[in-house]
């Protein structure tokens, strides 16, 4: 793990801990929408975000409809603003650039029309005559030297500012497709990438498995809700050692995990998937605290087979079906989707 990986992990790490324990004193649920917004509370917030959050009272169902106000207005209104302005200026850049070039190929025609137009006086004139047209030349000449260096000053500041966008973008699309808890893809980014290789005919089949950790309320009911985040990191983090870098994982929901490895069969799926369940069942992991090792982690995995014919969504709900049998047949095991 890179020390930028480490640092963004502990700062995550922090935040993630304010929030939870903000969602505590609320009596407000661990939910994706009411976890997002205490997330962001404690991240970056407006004044306006921090003041509509300072007034949430009363009980729960008010409570509950005010997050969700404020997660549509400030969460994913914020990122269609984003997304917005960042179409305006990438707008703008290509606007000025295209203004730039069609003004260098006027200056040019202009600067050949003049040569075209001093050939015959060079060729049929007076000396005297000849060195004022040459003297003509020269001025020109200059004027598209000067021009040029200028075309070449625009033209910089123009790459510079597509850099700049370019970057701007990566960091907005970390954003937008990662999991704030775990730094793994969210269901946006999973999304995203299946669309990515899905139209490459090769990646097929594809073996995607829902995986859950068992028990996992259990954990916030037993250490509290911090060692549960912190379980949900190291899950995340393990699993993520043990695929390869093509394959895809995202966090589904709260304690559940989606995993797609392309060019795999339901058989290599259901190996992957045992090794996995295995790595996780030998966790063996200690509260920072008072340094006591929690009791065992554990995995429950469905998995199902991807064609080139099927909606990923529907392949997901097999894959969650035949979790739903591990979970009924005793956890800590995988099943495979009904033939």
């Amino acid at each position: 793990m890179s020390e930028l990986h480490k640092r963004n992990l502990k700062e995550t790490g922090q935040i993630s801990r304010a929030a939870l324990a903000w969602l505590r004193d609320q009596n407000l649920p661990n939910t994706p929408i009411c976890y997002h917004v205490a997330f962001e509370l404690f991240q970056n917030p407006s004044d306006d975000f921090k003041q509509i959050i300072a007034a949430v009272d009363g009980p729960i169902e008010n409570k509950l409809a005010t997050i969700e106000q404020v997660y549509r207005q400030y969460i994913i209104g914020k990122l269609d603003s984003n997304l917005s302005q960042f179409s305006e200026r990438i707008d703008d850049v290509a606007c000025k650039t295209l203004v730039t070039v069609s003004n260098t190929n006027e200056k040019l025609k202009d600067f050949s029309g003049n040569l075209e137009e001093a050939t015959p006086v060079l060729e049929g004139t007076s000396e005297d005559a000849k060195i004022k047209v040459i003297a003509l030349l020269l001025e020109e000449t200059k004027k598209i030297y000067v021009y040029s260096n200028s075309l070449e000053d625009r033209l910089s500041d123009a790459t510079r500012e597509i850099k700049h966008l370019q970057q701007e973008h990566m960091a907005f699309r970390e954003r937008a497709y990662r999991d704030p808890l775990t730094q793994i893809l969210n269901r946006a980014g999973l999304q995203h990438e299946f669309d990515l290789i899905s139209l490459n005919e090769s990646m097929y089949p594809m073996s995607v498995m829902m995986a859950d950790i068992d028990y996992f309320k259990s954990f916030n009911d037993e250490y509290g809700h911090l060692v549960g985040d912190n379980v949900i990191q190291i899950v995340a983090t393990t699993l993520l050692k043990q695929i390869k870098h093509s394959d895809i994982l995202a966090r589904f929901g709260g304690e559940e995990f989606i995993i797609i490895l392309p060019k795999t069969s339901l058989q290599n799926g259901l190996i992957v998937a045992e090794s996995l369940r295995k790595e996780v069942s030998a966790l063996k992991v200690k509260r920072r605290d008072t340094a006591e090792y929690l009791r065992q982690i554990t995995l429950s995995i469905g998995v199902a087979l991807l064609s080139n014919s099927d909606e990923l969504i529907d392949c997901i709900d097999r894959a969650d079906k035949a979790l739903y049998r591990a979970k009924n047949a005793g956890r800590n095991r995988i099943e495979r989707e009904n033939d």
